[in-house]
């Protein structure tokens, strides 16, 4: 398990919805989509969608480069969670 941003944080500088801060801090933890959308109670279909979202809030393209971001800028700026 691994220590990421608390959704608030990622909720004010990317103005998502908490359904979708609850999906970045899960991927951000390592768990792939699957595993997040089994984690949170929604089908992939729907995590699938929330991350595009993500996508489209953050300017990133990838999974990869979502998840490097929401470390580098989030993370020294607020508490630890466990996903």
């Amino acid at each position: 398990m691994t220590a990421v941003a608390r959704p608030p944080v990622a909720l004010t500088l990317f103005r998502m919805t908490q359904a979708e801060a609850r999906l970045a801090v899960c991927l951000a933890a390592g768990k792939t989509l699957r595993a997040a959308a089994n984690q949170l109670g929604i089908t992939y279909g729907t995590a699938r969608t929330r991350l595009i979202q993500l996508f489209r809030k953050t300017n990133t393209r990838s999974q990869g480069r979502l998840i490097r971001l929401l470390l580098t800028c989030c993370t020294a700026q607020s508490l630890p969670i466990i996903c």
